[in-house]
């Protein structure tokens, strides 16, 4: 870890011995290597919402691909009906 090789290389008097020992236990406290990373409140916002859902990943990624094709199939209909081909 980072942290701890910037603490043991900080230069210390005998004096000063118990202060690194209370900073090598604060450290061991506060030791976030193992913790999973924070995820952002938008993604935990999504990721709710699809608990609701009782679908799988797979069935997920059909419906909005379907629904995609279908935006992509409208917008040339438009497209055509407005050029007065359809």
């Amino acid at each position: 870890m980072e942290n701890k090789e910037k603490l043991e290389d900080i230069p210390v008097s005998s004096e000063d011995e118990d202060l690194k020992e209370k900073l090598k236990e604060i450290d061991e406290i506060y030791d976030l290597s193992n913790s999973e990373p924070a995820t952002p409140m938008w993604q935990q916002m999504k990721e709710e919402q699809y608990a609701k859902l009782n679908v799988t990943v797979k069935q997920l990624d059909a419906i909005i691909g379907i629904c995609t094709a279908a935006l992509v199939i409208l917008a040339i209909v438009i497209g055509l009906d407005a050029a007065g081909i359809f």
